[in-house]
């Protein structure tokens, strides 16, 4: 993307959908906070230089050492690899994106602590406090967290450094592996906190605990002696990152605790902020995605759908205008509007992966669906990312549950955003800021939580996921300087070998991790023509989803064919194959359903967390390929398994057409 310059234009841009008194164009010389806060962040990376090499980790110790050898001059992202499939699906698609020259594995030779998901969990306040001046060139003698503090404060004032905000995590938390980078890289002070309330994500906490934690925030910004108070002062930001709910009860509806925090006072109704902030969640391994993914990568892309009638008031969102403002940076852009914007668009765009680093939706809906003009569609219509990617979601209840996959905002998550707003409850249109305003105000400068805020209103229901400082601007030079550490073993290392000794899961495993998708699929391919016998569930997973990131639908079909009965269902691979299918079930090609063997996969593999969705669309396209009597047999069919009674409840209401 080209640089951008702060203009009057972008002025105007930055201060549009603000209340009058607020958005009235500014002189010349003068820049919003907003933008001002984003020139910080890019000159902060316009001092550092990306190694072209991605590093991944297995246990905490590792991870904090390899981060603590960051410099104020280089950086490299840093993932951490728990195990599990989830988090090798964020480490593929970060390196599609970031595209290094290396992908490395590495442990401390300091590191006692057992790699996995538990180690994580482990307070680590020391240690990461050390970290961070030790990415600033300040040794830390005394080994206490507030002794760390304070020398970093010294380091920075020296340096004539303002940091942009505050980090706030909690011991025992592992979000923490989010605070770590995101404080040393912006150069903010990093609060550890005993965590404000229970519940996870998908909790809520009342007004009382949300004014509690907004009053230990300010009494951080107090203690750091910089000024705090107003917008375009020192500290501009918070970053929450701990797994606590993100809703604040309201009596019979909630508000975000994303759009509170950065008030100063008490209740929900003060209208003014010190302080844009957002929150990052999850487990050690998805915290620390969303942190790198902000810090390291650079949108070139956008996916824009406008979901919306070409009529007032929905047309102040209108996606081609801010496709138009996406370009004009340089962004390319994928548009759907009027007319192409309905559900049959949707399914056939997102039958094959998508490929943008920023996302803008504008539909309707609840936490479980999502109507276009005309049609629903479901979370799992979802489209499958091949790249991390950061989403307006112009919707109402997306965010009511981000943590449960059934849900629309949870979806979304698991895909792969890594920055979103989207909304708690139901906040009316009105309390989006419109899509092309939100386009402007990016390609302007500023950071992605000021640029989808509106100024001027008490707290509401707009939740920020992610890092607030997520500035789109032009990406850090790169560099072939050598790791400043030994002993890393590249993921590529001896992989020829465990592909000649048929050793067909760890090699895949190793050609994920590197972003081969073009390998796995050939690689399942062969397995399939040559060995089939060696398709084991895992491979069969790796093979379906890669065939689908690289555009071979047919491929995931006669995968899926190979899906025994004994063998439990894949998620995402259950989602790729439906999102493989949706434009044949809507127009069935009897090339490629011949024998109904696409339909007669389908209707076993439905969906739990679409069941009555899923089953429609296949009664509909058997009625059509078989006739209404077959239909008729087959809906009898379903009726007659064992099914919960949420699942009988849904066949009810499905009628053969």
């Amino acid at each position: 993307m080209d640089r951008v310059r702060i203009t009057t234009v972008a002025c105007v841009l930055l201060s549009a959908a603000l209340p009058p008194a607020l958005a009235q164009t500014p002189p010349a010389d003068a820049v919003p906070p907003q933008a001002r806060l984003g020139q910080r962040i890019q000159k902060l990376r316009d001092a550092v230089k990306y190694t072209s090499c991605v590093v991944i980790v297995s246990d905490p110790h590792s991870y904090i050492d390899a981060v603590s050898s960051w410099s104020r001059a280089t950086r490299f992202p840093v993932l951490i690899d728990d195990g599990s499939v989830e988090c090798r699906e964020d480490i593929a698609r970060f390196v599609r994106a970031f595209a290094p020259e290396r992908v490395v594995r590495w442990n401390s030779p300091a590191s006692t602590a057992s790699p996995g998901a538990p180690a994580f969990n482990a307070s680590v306040t020391t240690r990461a406090q050390a970290a961070i001046a030790k990415v600033w060139g300040v040794v830390v003698s005394d080994a206490t967290p507030d002794a760390a503090k304070t020398t970093i404060a010294v380091k920075w004032q020296d340096l004539g450094h303002q940091p942009p905000g505050l980090v706030f995590a909690s011991p025992n938390d592992p979000a923490w592996t989010a605070a770590l980078p995101l404080a040393a890289a912006w150069g903010q002070p990093l609060v550890f906190l005993e965590k404000p309330s229970q519940g996870n994500i998908d909790g809520f906490v009342t007004p009382a605990e949300a004014d509690s934690l907004e009053a230990r925030v300010e009494q951080a910004a107090k203690e750091s002696g910089l000024s705090w108070r107003s917008l375009g002062d020192t500290l501009e930001s918070v970053t929450l990152c701990m797994n606590i709910p993100e809703r604040i009860a309201k009596g019979k509806e909630f508000v975000a605790l994303s759009d509170r925090i950065g008030r100063e006072g008490e209740g929900l109704d003060m209208t003014t902020r010190w302080a844009w902030t957002g929150h990052v969640f999850g487990t050690a391994s998805q915290a620390t995605y969303r942190a790198m993914c902000s810090l390291f990568l650079h949108p070139r892309r956008a996916w824009i759908f406008d979901g919306y009638p070409d009529t007032a008031p929905w047309n102040q969102y209108d996606g081609t205008k801010a496709a138009q403002i996406l370009e004009q940076s340089g962004i390319r852009c994928e548009v759907s509007d009027t007319p192409s914007q309905g559900a049959a668009t949707w399914r056939t765009l997102a039958s094959r992966p998508v490929t943008a680093d920023l996302i803008l939706v504008n539909t309707k809906g609840n936490n479980d669906f999502f109507d276009l003009e005309p049609g629903q569609c479901k979370p799992g219509d979802l489209p499958i990312l091949t790249r991390p990617a950061a989403l307006h979601f112009v919707h109402s209840w997306s965010l009511l549950f981000p943590g449960k996959r059934e849900t629309v905002g949870g979806r979304w998550l698991e895909r792969g955003v890594f920055v979103y707003a989207g909304s708690v409850h139901e906040p009316f249109l009105q309390a989006f800021t419109p899509t092309p305003a939100v386009a402007g105000r990016l390609m302007a400068g500023a950071p992605f939580a000021p640029s989808i805020r509106q100024e001027g209103q008490p707290v509401w229901k707009i939740a920020v996921l992610g890092d607030p400082l997520y500035t789109p601007g032009p990406a850090a030079p790169r560099t072939a300087d050598p790791l400043p550490f030994e002993g890393a073993t590249s993921v590529d290392e001896g992989l020829r070998d465990l592909l000649q000794q048929d050793k067909w899961e760890q090699g895949v495993l190793a050609l994920k991790l590197l972003g081969r998708d073009t390998d796995i699929a050939k690689i399942a391919q062969t397995l399939l023509e040559n060995k089939p016998q060696a398709l084991t569930p895992p491979l069969l997973r790796e093979g379906i989803l890669a065939a689908f990131r690289t555009g071979k639908p047919q491929l995931v079909f006669t995968l899926f064919t190979k899906w025994t009965p004994g063998m439990p269902h894949d998620e995402q691979a259950l989602d790729a194959l439906w999102l493989a299918a949706g434009p044949l079930l809507a127009a069935p090609d009897p090339a490629v359903i011949e024998q109904g063997v696409l339909l007669q996969m389908l209707k076993d593999a439905l969906r739990q967390d679409q069941f009555e969705a899923d089953a429609r669309l296949v009664l509909n396209a058997w009625s059509r390929q078989f006739g209404v009597t077959a239909a008729t047999q087959l809906l009898a069919e379903w009726k007659r398994k064992e099914n919960s009674a949420a699942e009988s409840a849904s066949l009810e209401q499905l009628k053969v057409r």
